[in-house]
């Protein structure tokens, strides 16, 4: 059929067309970063979330366990302890508190758990949100931009003060991972920087501190040498003394047996021997 006069051929039919790849729906992918451990692949809910400058969500029970044991995956080879990962707080959502068992749906049906208090949108996926480095709360990208303007801003929730170096983009895409790499290794360099100049400040003389703490330790030498002399010469004078107090209770123990021996001998002599007995004589006396 065809080519009789009766119908036309259009180009779409005689000529087949390679058809055009539909794009990839990343919605569940993104819903399952934002409500499961990066580490550990468990859900949030109910658990403490922490990220890391980069935006990755974790379990911070999972992320601990991971770098007290030394066994951080490759991927997130930058967290060495607590400075390097922020307390997240989500804001729960309302419909999913009503409507839990809906929770495991598809997209449709999904209830998320969490949502935006500023602009309400659940996280789901669909839309970006945004976590604040001095206080953890969670707002969807579109509620901070359209919150509050100016330089320093205040959190919805807690009003705590922050500036947009503060605002941290959760699973962010390849291009802003980047950038916020970028901005974490500016981030260390400047804590580094700031440690030196606090160190620097006080200790503003370096050179003459340790001149002063030379001089220092030498007075204590000196000080401990006066204390050994003294020490030595106290003890000196207490065995000096000692051998003086013991000759002088010697020569009193010999002057008492001289003594002793003297009174004998004196008796003797104005005492008769063969008179002991008879009571006729009296002391140096004899009666004829």
């Amino acid at each position: 059929m065809g080519n009789d006069g009766g119908s036309v051929p259009v180009r779409c039919e005689q000529v087949k067309l390679k058809k055009k790849e539909k794009p990839i729906d990343t919605t569940e992918k993104d819903r399952l970063k934002y409500l499961t451990c990066a580490i550990s692949r468990e859900s949030l809910v109910g658990k403490q979330a922490v990220c890391d400058r980069l935006g990755n969500l974790f379990d911070k029970h999972s992320v601990m366990k991971c770098m007290v044991e030394k066994n951080v995956p490759p991927a997130y080879s930058h967290l060495h302890g607590l400075k390097d990962i922020i307390n997240v707080q989500f804001t729960m959502n309302e419909e999913y508190q009503v409507n839990k068992e809906a929770q495991l749906g598809s997209v449709e049906t999904f209830v998320s758990p969490f949502a935006c208090s500023l602009t309400t949108r659940p996280v789901n996926g669909k839309y970006k949100f945004c976590a604040l480095t001095t206080c953890g709360h969670v707002f969807s990208a579109k509620g901070l931009e359209s919150y509050k303007e100016g330089a320093i801003k205040e959190c919805y929730v807690c009003l705590a003060k922050y500036t947009d170096n503060d605002i941290i983009t959760l699973n962010p895409s390849d291009e802003e991972k980047q950038v916020m790499n970028h901005r974490m290794i500016e981030l260390k360099k400047d804590e580094k920087e700031n440690k030196r100049k606090l160190k620097e400040t006080k200790e503003p003389n370096g050179d003459k501190k340790e001149g002063e703490q030379k001089e220092g330790e030498q007075k204590t030498k000196k000080r401990k040498v006066m204390r050994t002399a003294d020490a030595g010469v106290s003890r000196a004078s207490l065995v000096q003394g000692g051998l003086q107090v013991k000759s002088a209770l010697k020569k009193a123990t010999e002057g008492h047996d001289q003594q002793k021996k003297l009174s004998t001998t004196y008796q003797s002599i104005f005492s008769n021997p063969e008179d002991k007995g008879s009571g006729m004589h009296m002391t140096g006396v004899y009666l004829k």
